[in-house]
């Protein structure tokens, strides 16, 4: 049937019910070969993401921190911590809360910041 669609001159002369089987095959084997390929791909990719994992070898748990939370916080004085809880207190509304660690945030990106920003702006409080 492929063949046949070929041709012009035995096209011309098909039936619109034979050119929609024709076109169906066309179809059928054009997504059979994409699937198959795919599949391949998928198969290639996670071979060497097993060979990339075997290479490296396991990775290493991460350190648990230790001592208890005063030990840990030796960088921020009692003045940055009363004003840390006093802000999230104002946040949120006296609710009852406990802060169990403080540590500098790692340096965001700078789209991150700015998205922030334009979210803080966004939900200040009303006077």
């Amino acid at each position: 049937m492929i063949e046949r669609l070929k041709d012009a001159a035995a096209l011309a002369q098909m039936g619109p019910g034979e050119k929609l089987l024709g076109a169906l095959q066309v179809a059928a084997l054009g997504m059979g070969v994409t699937f198959v390929v795919l599949l391949a791909l998928m198969g290639c990719i996670r071979l060497c993401s097993r060979l990339a994992a075997d290479r490296r070898g396991a990775a290493p748990a991460p350190a648990a921190p230790g001592g208890p939370p005063d030990e840990r916080d030796e960088g921020l004085d009692e003045e940055a911590v009363a004003v840390l809880c006093s802000a999230i207190a104002m946040m949120r509304g006296g609710s009852d809360f406990r802060i169990v660690n403080i540590a500098p945030a790692p340096a965001p990106e700078h789209w991150v910041a700015q998205g922030r920003a334009e979210g803080l702006a966004a939900h200040r409080p009303q006077r």
